[in-house]
């Protein structure tokens, strides 16, 4: 029974992964999982910082109305990891979450904010078994402490199906790490004061299922979290890019242990033949006397 249980369990989170749910008109995504990485360094002043912020709630609430199975998420980072928000699509959760969120100050470790984006999106994307197309929004005032570590996160999170955005504000930026960050070097969102930040965020979000293509939805993954085979130890986490091969492997997972549950059978049976051999032969012998 237990096998079977893992058999069906597996093969609905196939059905869950393989496929990029919510897909629009020309082979565009219009439902996303975005995570905004917002820069909170000491260059940046608590009021800019603010308008930022502002800028980025109200930016969620347009994108909601248009694309209400959307999730959307928070990450500000100095030195460290300020904040985050998870991606939801729950609008008043985000907008109270939103509301908490405080200037950090410090230094400017953006390396930090993609790499703490990227792991909430593919944390949330394993949990809930949607696989929307994952988008970064950066948003920076200046360099980051390592332009090396930035772009090897950068890397990473490219590599994982996840669509990046940079967007530079005013004249202390790097174009040249700002490129190499982006998905597309030719996505240019940069401005000059946080008072255009709104409109430029605006100007993005117009556009993005224009710009992010299907292709950046994430291999499928099957997980079967806290499974336990009975006859065989198992971790039971499968992460094939094919679907067939996902398949392949649930289908031999289930020979397997259809073959070992009728062996099973078959020495209880003996067991329990042996058993009324033991008893007959007892009532002869008791009959006997």
């Amino acid at each position: 029974m237990k096998c079977l249980q893992l058999f069906l369990q597996s093969f609905v989170l196939l059905a869950l992964r393989v496929q990029c749910q919510d897909v629009s008109t020309n082979g565009k995504a219009c439902s996303l999982d975005m995570m905004f990485v917002l820069d909170g360094s000491a260059s940046i002043t608590n009021v800019s910082f603010e308008t930022a912020l502002e800028a980025v709630r109200k930016t969620s609430l347009t994108f909601w109305k248009n694309s209400p199975q959307s999730r959307i998420g928070l990450v500000t980072y100095s030195t460290l990891i300020s904040q985050v928000i998870p991606v939801t699509s729950d609008t008043s959760l985000f907008l109270s979450q939103i509301g908490t969120v405080a200037y950090p100050g410090g230094g400017t470790e953006t390396n930090a904010g993609i790499q703490e984006a990227a792991d909430q999106l593919k944390a949330s994307a394993r949990r809930s078994g949607r696989n929307l197309p994952q988008v970064i929004v950066l948003i920076t005032d200046g360099k980051s402490n390592s332009k090396n570590r930035t772009l090897e996160a950068a890397d990473a999170a490219k590599s994982a199906g996840i669509f990046i955005f940079a967007i530079g504000v005013g004249s202390g930026i790097d174009e040249t790490e700002l490129n190499a960050v982006r998905s597309n070097d030719g996505d240019t969102f940069n401005v000059d004061t946080f008072d255009l930040l709104a409109s430029k965020l605006n100007d993005l979000i117009s556009s993005v299922c224009d710009i992010v293509p299907r292709s950046t939805c994430p291999p499928p993954l099957v997980t079967v979290e806290k499974c336990s085979c009975i006859f065989i130890k198992c971790h039971c986490i499968i992460p094939i890019a094919v679907a067939a091969g996902e398949l392949l492997i649930i289908i031999i997972l289930l020979i397997a242990c259809a073959a070992i549950a009728k062996r099973k059978r078959t020495r209880t049976g003996k067991r329990e033949n042996q058993a009324n051999g033991v008893g007959k032969s007892a009532a002869t012998e008791s009959g006997s006397t």
